[in-house]
């Protein structure tokens, strides 16, 4: 496992002495820019601070520069909730990133302080912040596009990935499917009732190609309930605004399928089913809450197996990446691999030329093979969009469906996001993950004044604000989100 090293900041590994005078994104950038541009790694902790790190490949590079290293002052990948990469085009844009981690003057100038106070990592100085389990799925999740989407960039990265099937490319072989579904939303049963037996209008499956740069499907259903169909006709005139859509991607997938309840589980079973079990695989979903009908939740009710095995965690990518790699199956005492075990950990001896020789020409037939490494895979890792969009955008507004988060975003027209389908949202779930995880790092995506990477969205933002001042709804929970109920 790597050993990683921090570049500027609080406690840094690599830094320029106050005393030198010298500038440390230059010095930095010139002894480690490689065709036209620095490309170091991003770390984030569970407390949610980000840091700029150097490998221990990369640290030699500095050696002839006048920086100071400390080269025993270092971590490890399990120790942080994330690692990803990050470039830097020119030494402005290095400067302007290790200036938001400079601390304010004061008596102590050798790096040494012990709380960060900078700019970039104040926000989760206080005492218990778990920032880091968002931010690092955040950015756990541009490592997997890249995974999925870059050969090139697979080696580079420091992952635990034994067991994790791979192209001849270098790209991850693990397939992504989505999970969409709609209830009714003014089912006013306690919480405990609606989550054990929802009320569900329609639901949707689909796996995702392998590319994911298309934003489609290589397979998909989308089935409406027989039995609750007319409850959409029983909707508040004030949710008559949000109604159903129909299902645009019929020519490509076939139509529409309306089955029983029963009929309706039958199906979903057995696609989950079909997922192959031996290695993982992505579900994207929308809204994990505790306080909310969740697609866990959904999908117990519909019988789908094993969904308590997977992994539903806000850190689950970090569990794929770095996941102990290998388990070692338990030999009976006769089986002459755990003989050969035993002679492997015992001291080496010293062979004369004799004695190999004997050992190339004898007959006796060499021990067996030691046990490929393994490991132990949940079935699925789930990944919940609402919780990337709140991470990026730092707000829950805009967030309560799937179709509000693309209508605030502004990725698909907004007529497009005016009404519910479990189908259309398929494709929201894989448009929604491959545009905010094909983007650059977290904090350099949140959207400013300028605009940034998000114009739309600084702007949406700036006006749900004015709504809820001025008390006009804009996206209310109660209208449009059909995926996940108010208590």
């Amino acid at each position: 496992m790597n050993r990683y090293y921090q570049l500027g900041g609080v406690n840094a590994a690599v830094l320029a002495n106050w005393k030198s005078k010298i500038d440390l994104a230059s010095e930095a950038y010139g002894y480690l820019v490689q065709n036209g541009q620095v490309q170091l790694t991003l770390g984030i902790k569970s407390s949610g601070a980000s840091y700029l790190y150097l490998t221990e490949d990369e640290l030699p590079r500095l050696r002839r520069s006048g920086l100071e290293i400390k080269p025993n002052k270092y971590l490890l990948a399990d120790e942080l909730e994330s690692l990803s990469p990050i470039v830097f085009n020119n030494v402005r844009e290095l400067r302007e990133k290790l200036n938001g981690y400079k601390q304010k003057p004061g008596k102590k100038k050798n790096h040494e302080t012990l709380v960060d106070l900078s700019p970039l990592n104040k926000p989760y100085h206080g005492e218990g912040s778990r920032a880091g389990i968002q931010r690092g799925q955040f950015e756990n999740a541009r490592v997997l596009f890249r995974l999925l989407t870059q050969p090139n960039w697979a080696p580079a990265l420091d992952l635990e990935l034994h067991g994790v099937p791979r192209s001849s490319t270098g790209t991850l072989e693990i397939p992504v499917y989505c999970f969409a579904f709609n209830l009714w939303t003014r089912d006013e049963r306690p919480l405990a009732e609606r989550r054990t037996n929802p009320i569900v209008l329609d639901v949707a499956l689909g796996k995702a190609l392998s590319a994911l740069n298309d934003h489609e499907m290589e397979t998909a259903v989308h089935i409406r309930i027989e039995n609750n169909k007319l409850m959409e006709r029983n909707l508040p005139v004030t949710e008559a605004a949000f109604p159903y859509k129909k299902y645009e991607s019929e020519e490509e997938h076939g139509v529409t399928v309306f089955l029983s309840d029963r009929e309706m589980k039958a199906r979903v079973q057995q696609f989950f089913a079909d997922i192959p079990s031996q290695t993982p695989a992505i579900l994207l979903v929308h809204s994990e809450q505790a306080d909310k009908v969740s697609a866990r939740d959904v999908l117990q009710y519909l019988g789908v197996a094993g969904v308590d095995t997977w992994n539903w965690s806000g850190n689950s990518l970090k569990a794929l990446f770095h996941e102990p790699p290998v388990v070692r199956p338990t030999l009976a005492p006769g089986d002459p691999r755990a003989r050969h075990r035993q002679r492997s950990a015992s001291p080496p001896r010293r062979a004369s030329s004799s004695s190999s020789s004997n050992v190339l020409n004898s007959s006796r037939p060499s021990p067996p093979p030691a046990a490929p490494r393994t490991r132990t895979h949940p079935p699925i890792y789930t990944l919940d969009i609402k919780s990337l969009y709140t991470t990026l955008f730092n707000t829950s507004a805009g967030s309560e469906s799937i179709p509000s988060i693309i209508h605030s975003t502004a990725l698909y027209p907004a007529q497009d996001c005016a009404g519910w389908c479990a189908g259309n949202e398929l494709w929201m779930l894989l448009r929604a993950f491959c545009e905010m995880a094909r983007r650059g790092p977290v904090d350099d995506q949140k959207p400013t004044d300028a605009g940034g990477e998000w114009p739309e969205v600084h702007q949406q933002i700036l006006a749900q604000r004015e709504r809820a001042m001025s008390g006009a709804g804009g996206y209310d929970e109660d209208v449009s989100d059909y995926g996940s109920e108010e208590d």
